[in-house]
């Protein structure tokens, strides 16, 4: 059964997307505040260790300017959660500078692409956080936009 074909399936995936985008906004609060307050207060205020808070700010990317998230795979997401319309997530999927995807080693069965890859997408495709429309819009702009060379 696919996503499309079961209500409960696409509210789960609803969930799933929403639950995953607290965290990451919950961690660009904590690092954002940083500019403001010290990371021990931070700490103390949302019942961390200074040290977590240290960690959550290294390690807590930013959206890219003119998009809704750090990755390919969280504009997915946040379409998945209801905060993207399909026309938002095509055109940010579809115009997002993907890395080359790094050449394959040969024997290697643990080989993955990485992030900002358009496996990305591929990946948010297959865990059902966008529709076959989405990533086909996606495809075809990113496709126009090459041969433009943009």
């Amino acid at each position: 059964m696919t996503i499309a074909e079961s209500p409960k399936a696409r509210r789960l995936v609803r969930a799933r997307a929403r639950m995953e985008l607290a965290s990451i906004d919950f961690n660009r609060e904590v690092k954002t505040a940083t500019v403001e307050l010290t990371q021990t207060r931070v700490a103390s205020i949302v019942k961390l260790t200074q040290a977590r808070v240290s960690q959550i700010v290294a390690g807590t990317p930013l959206p890219v300017s003119g998009f809704s998230g750090a990755t390919p795979r969280e504009i997915a997401q946040r379409f998945a959660a209801g905060e993207l319309t399909e026309d938002q997530a095509i055109d940010e999927l579809g115009r997002w500078d993907y890395s080359p995807k790094p050449a394959v080693a040969p024997f290697d069965d643990l080989w993955e692409p990485g992030e900002g890859t358009w496996a990305d997408v591929e990946q948010a495709w297959d865990d059902d956080l966008i529709a076959d429309e989405v990533y086909e819009g996606a495809r075809l702009l990113r496709g126009s936009l090459s041969k433009a060379g943009k």
